[in-house]
């Protein structure tokens, strides 16, 4: 994958640099002597504006927040772009002795005219000043007055000529670590950034081309040069490459071995310099050429013609890089596993996925599958959780992959398999605490056409996830006795009781329901109550009622509507217990969704078991894992997609044709999957 990105970007950068030079040397002394030079000249300014600018918002600046992090970082650096380069121009006007490298001159003298015509008469002139298109060596027509200034030019213009050939070296290299790493991101980001590369480089190369003539190079001379100075831009890919095989990998470069963990730092932080680059170029160097252009081009009605040529040709250069992710959409134009053409039009997600045990990696296997029929816009990223040994001599997940779910911020696990005995852990438990996730939320809703003893089953459950009894505070006492202890703390309340009543706002249920034993635990389950009573006079709009476990139990067995319109909130235990209740209303774990959130993430799973005795037969059941990846993808605020995979899901049950045989059916996992891809 590593030779792709470098095939993509050496081509990009041939074609960036060899159609420049064809247009300049073979149509630059037609343009020259067209009588709607500066029209044409100030088209392509404004075309090469608008494409940059449009690959910043529409491809870098996207790219670069795409992990959501860092933000403050590459920011700094987006500036850090724009500084660098605005130092770099300011020592070139130094030694340029005060004019600026820029892509078109409309100062000084009339627009673009010939240097022939500026010098034809010069026995009145004291000084001739060399701008960068406004002059123009016509060396077949030169007369000898024309010839004597040349020559008295060509010491002064010599040191330009050489800072101009300098500054197109630096410039084309970092050209081309921008086009590398872009490729590296994804095609479309390579393909864009070209794109504005080679629409700046057109007048960028006029420029260059006037400046290097009036400094006495050859035109043969001058295309030479541009190669050498073309060479930079292959070193840059070179440089750019290198950076990736020793931090990472990203976009194309992804899954490939040879290039190592490129996208979480690296990629992004060159991107956002690139950025800086292209900002700069745009706004301080070429729009402001185009603002002070001559009020009068092409005769006397140029200057009404002007504008409009700017803004239309501005317009068509930000378009351009609009259609490319249009284009980079539609069907066909990336591999069906890839999900760079979602890279044109949504910012990519990066999802950490835990296929987890027994039939776990047949169910996330089937949920990746349906992901990619509804066009998802999800990246996944396997994470391995299988149990090691920590530095306490435990067993549990390692910290690597702790790391990796902690910078994704979002995950989908499947069941999770921990052995029983001594020194092990819970590998749920384990992620719960060390991701902060300390709201599990359990919707239980009756599914449409799968006929349990109870219809129309609408629950839902809040738990506080990080406390409690499963604290994992037991010891042993003495011989024959063993002690768990019970963990509430105030903090801990607060914060679940505050995300149950923002919950039942954004759900649009009037009601929280707190489910206790605070008559008989009146220390802990007592502060949770008032905890929870506390904040309700945060939330006025929302009516508080509190119920005690048992009770809520019997209520909820005689008749679940009864609780249609609460969201009910508990400590961990009561959650674990009450929320498995509520699934057996509706047909039992496997179709029953769940989400752990936190601050700083959220991990969706199914909560049945691993099934190891059907394990690898295409039997399992995904119903559960798919339904929590719904409410994942409505956490991540792609609403439009949960809602189609989730009616496609429902409709398969109702069917009756593809259910599993834990539905009453025969269906394999493999026909489930395909009916529900067929009913999106």
């Amino acid at each position: 994958m590593s030779l792709t990105v470098l095939f993509y970007s050496a081509a990009a950068v041939t074609l960036t640099s060899a159609v420049p030079l064809f247009i300049f040397f073979v149509l630059g002394p037609l343009l020259f002597k067209s009588p709607h030079q500066p029209t044409i000249l100030t088209g392509l300014v404004s075309l090469a504006v608008g494409s940059l600018l449009g690959d910043v918002f529409f491809h870098l600046i996207p790219e670069i927040f795409a992990l959501r992090e860092n933000y403050l970082r590459n920011c700094t650096l987006m500036m850090m772009g724009v500084f660098v380069f605005f130092v770099g121009e300011r020592v070139l006007q130094h030694y340029h002795q005060g004019h600026g490298h820029g892509h078109m001159e409309f100062r000084n003298q009339s627009n673009f005219s010939m240097i022939s015509d500026a010098t034809r008469d010069v026995e009145g002139e004291e000084e001739v000043e060399l701008d960068i298109l406004t002059t123009q060596i016509e060396t077949k027509s030169a007369t000898p007055a024309t010839i004597d200034v040349e020559r008295s030019l060509e010491v002064t213009t010599k040191p330009v000529g050489l800072l101009v050939l300098t500054s197109d070296f630096i410039h084309n290299f970092v050209d081309g670590i921008a086009i590398g790493v872009s490729f590296a991101t994804s095609f479309p980001v390579g393909l864009s950034t070209a794109a504005a590369v080679f629409l700046h480089e057109i007048p960028h190369e006029l420029g260059d081309f006037a400046i290097l003539l009036a400094a006495g190079y050859s035109p043969m001379t001058i295309v030479i040069c541009n190669i050498l100075t073309t060479l930079s831009s292959f070193l840059g890919i070179v440089v750019a490459l290198f950076l990736i095989v020793l931090y990472g990998n990203g976009g194309l470069a992804q899954s490939d071995p040879d290039l190592g963990p490129f996208s979480a730092s690296l990629k992004p932080a060159i991107l956002a310099l690139t950025a800086g680059n292209f900002l700069y170029i745009a706004l301080a160097d070429l729009v402001p050429e185009l603002l002070q252009s001559s009020h009068k081009t092409d005769g006397e009605g140029g200057s009404r013609w002007l504008p409009w040529i700017q803004y239309s040709a501005f317009l068509v250069g930000g378009t351009s890089m609009l259609l490319i992710k249009i284009l980079c959409y539609l069907d066909g134009l990336h591999p069906p596993k890839s999900t760079e053409y979602d890279r044109c039009v949504f910012l990519i997600h990066e999802v950490s996925l835990i296929p987890g045990d027994g039939i776990g990696p047949e169910i996330s296997r089937a949920v990746q599958r349906i992901f990619e029929c509804a066009k998802v816009p999800i990246e996944w990223e396997e994470v391995n959780v299988t149990p090691v040994k920590l530095v306490d001599g435990r067993i549990g997940i390692s910290p690597d992959a702790i790391e990796v779910i902690r910078r994704n911020k979002i995950g989908l696990k499947g069941p999770l398999e921990t052995p029983v005995g001594k020194g092990h852990v819970s590998l749920n438990l384990t992620l719960r605490k060390a991701l902060h996730l300390y709201a599990n939320v359990r919707p239980c809703q009756s599914v449409q056409g799968f006929k349990t003893a109870y219809d129309n089953v609408d629950l839902m459950v809040i738990r506080e996830n990080t406390e409690g009894e499963y604290s994992g505070i037991e010891h042993e006492v003495m011989d024959g006795v063993m002690q768990s202890i019970k963990l509430i703390t105030k903090t801990a309340s607060e914060r679940i009781a505050d995300f149950a009543f923002r919950y039942a706002v954004k759900v649009g249920r009037p009601n929280v329901t707190v489910v206790h034993k605070a008559t008989i635990m009146k220390a802990s389950d007592g502060l949770f109550l008032n905890t929870v009573k506390a904040a309700a006079m945060r939330y006025p709009e929302v009516k508080l009622t509190d119920i005690s476990l048992d009770r809520a139990c019997l209520q909820m067995v005689q008749d679940p509507s009864l609780f249609a319109k609460t969201v009910m909130v508990m400590p961990n235990l009561y959650g674990d217990i009450v929320s498995d209740l509520c699934a057996g209303f509706i047909g039992g774990l496997g179709l029953t969704p769940s989400g752990n959130i936190g601050e700083e993430g959220a991990v969706f799973e199914s909560v049945h078991g691993t099934a190891p005795d059907i394990a690898g037969k295409d039997m399992a059941n995904p119903t559960a894992l798919l339904l929590s990846a719904c409410m994942m993808l409505r956490h991540m605020g792609l609403d439009s997609y949960a809602d189609a995979i989730r009616k496609a899901v429902l409709k398969t049950i109702a069917d009756g044709t593809a259910r599993t045989r834990d539905l009453g059916g025969n269906a394999s996992t493999t026909l489930f999957t395909r009916a529900v891809c067929d009913n999106l």
